[in-house]
C-alpha cells in the first residue's frame, strides 16, 4: 500500500505542475519550471513503478485502494483548485509546500531503495528438481537414482534415472544489463540437459556418469534462434552486445545420496536471478507450484 500510494501520489503531483504551467497565468520561465517539474514527477512516478512494480501490482483494486486514490487526488487536486482561483499564496502555503516536497523526498527514496533491493535480489524458480529415492540397477548393476523435473509453469514433467551421488541441470544463461533488470525484463535461460556426477574427482574419473538432452520450455521458446545464435556468439567471444552483461553455461547440483550413502529424498527449486541459477529448498510433497512463483518467469 505504501508503494502504490507514493507511486501514485507521484503521478498526480505530475499532472498539477502540468495543470499549472497550462492554465495558470505567469511568465515563461515559471510556465517552463513548472513543466520541469511535471518531467521530474513523473519520471520519479516511472522509476518508483519499475522498481516496486511487484508490490504495486499486488494491491490489486480492494477498497483501501480506492479510498487511497480519492483521498489522494482529494489532497492534491483542492489545491490545484484553489490556487488556480486565486494569485495570492501566503507564507503558511510555502512553508507547507518545502516541508510535504521534502517528506516526499525521503518517502521516494525509501521506497526506490528497498523495492529495488527486492528486485535485485529475488529469485524465480524455474522448475523443481525432486529426488524421489527411489533406485533401480542397470545390466551392470550400476545403481541409477530417480529424478523428477517439474517446470514451474506446469508446461511438463520428465522422469530420469541417473549415475552418481549428484545430478547436475545445466542451463544456457543470457544475464542483461542492470537497466533492463531495473525496467522489468528477466535474464533469460534455456535448460538444456540433465546429468549425474560425482563429489569426489577419484570417482568422477573412474566411475560411470550418464546424462540426458532436454528440449526446454525456455520463455524465449517464441524467438529461440536469433537469442540463442547471439548467445552462441557471446559465449564464445565472437561477438560483445551493450544490452547482454554475459552470456554463461551453468549447471547447479544437487544430492543424490545422502550423508550416510542412502538415496537421498528431497527437492530443489532451480531459480534464475540476476547473477545466474540459483536453488532454494522446496517441499516435494507440496505440489501446488504455482503458489510459489511470479507471474512472469524470463523476458
Amino acid at each position: 500500500m505504501f508503494a502504490f500510494a507514493v507511486c501514485t501520489l507521484a503521478a498526480l503531483l505530475a499532472v498539477r505542475s502540468f495543470c499549472l504551467g497550462l492554465f495558470e497565468k505567469k511568465n515563461t520561465a515559471k510556465r517552463a519550471s513548472d513543466f520541469l517539474i511535471c518531467a521530474l514527477f513523473s519520471t520519479a512516478s516511472f522509476l518508483l513503478y519499475c522498481s516496486g512494480r511487484k508490490f504495486i501490482e499486488t494491491v490489486g483494486f480492494e477498497k483501501t485502494s480506492f479510498a487511497m486514490l480519492f483521498l489522494l487526488t482529494a489532497a492534491i487536486g483542492t489545491p490545484l483548485l484553489i490556487r488556480l482561483s486565486r494569485k495570492g499564496r501566503s507564507r503558511f502555503y510555502a512553508w507547507a509546500k518545502t516541508i510535504f516536497l521534502f517528506l516526499f523526498a525521503i518517502s521516494a527514496m525509501i521506497l526506490f531503495t528497498f523495492a529495488s533491493f527486492h528486485r535485485f535480489s529475488q529469485d524465480k524458480p524455474i522448475l523443481r528438481v525432486v529426488m524421489t529415492g527411489q533406485t533401480q540397477f542397470d545390466l551392470a548393476a550400476n545403481k541409477r537414482h530417480e529424478v523428477i523435473l517439474e517446470w514451474a509453469d506446469g508446461s511438463k514433467k520428465e522422469r530420469f534415472f541417473l549415475l552418481g551421488d549428484l545430478v547436475a541441470v545445466r542451463a544456457k544463461v543470457i544475464r542483461l544489463s542492470p537497466w533492463l533488470n531495473f525496467l522489468g525484463c528477466d535474464n533469460l535461460f534455456q535448460i538444456d540437459a540433465v546429468y549425474g556426477s560425482y563429489r569426489s574427482m577419484e570417482d568422477l574419473n573412474t566411475k560411470p556418469i550418464n546424462g540426458f538432452r532436454i528440449a526446454s520450455s525456455s520463455p524465449t521458446r517464441f524467438f529461440p534462434r536469433w537469442v540463442w545464435a547471439k548467445w552462441e556468439n557471446l559465449f564464445l567471444q565472437e561477438q560483445n552486445c551493450a544490452w547482454i552483461k554475459s552470456a554463461t553455461l551453468e549447471s547447479n547440483y544437487f544430492p543424490l545420496v545422502s550423508r550416510k550413502g542412502k538415496p537421498f529424498c528431497g527437492s530443489y527449486l532451480l531459480s534464475v536471478n540476476t547473477g545466474g541459477l540459483s536453488a532454494l529448498p522446496a517441499d516435494w510433497q507440496d505440489s501446488s507450484l504455482h503458489d510459489q512463483i511470479t507471474p512472469k518467469i524470463g523476458f
